[in-house]
């Protein structure tokens, strides 16, 4: 399958971002609506999605792409994650952060 060098460059700079770097993932500031975060994440989705970019590692980006979403586009999981900086539903990191 041919990848696009924007497809290629979509996967490889999101698989350099930390795994909970969700504003990083999508590229947007803290800032930012939630009509921009689902628009990005439409956006990186098809860019990432494993059926549409043959790319060994894609299917990690698009994963990556997808937690960034669930949380950003929540607006509950979104307070909690600009308030303790983690990922508000990984259990660990709610433990540290109180």
């Amino acid at each position: 399958r041919n990848v696009t060098p924007e497809q290629k460059a979509a996967v490889l700079r999101i698989l350099r971002c930390q795994p909970t770097a969700f504003y990083e993932i999508l590229e947007l500031p803290k800032t930012c609506t939630d009509a921009e975060v689902k628009k990005t994440y439409r956006k990186l989705s098809l860019l990432t999605h494993p059926d549409k970019n043959g790319q060994e590692q894609a299917d990690e980006a698009f994963k990556m792409v997808g937690r960034a979403f669930a949380v950003l586009g929540d607006k509950e999981k979104r307070e909690k994650y600009d308030r303790i900086g983690m990922d508000p539903d990984d259990r660990m990191a709610n433990m540290k952060a109180q």
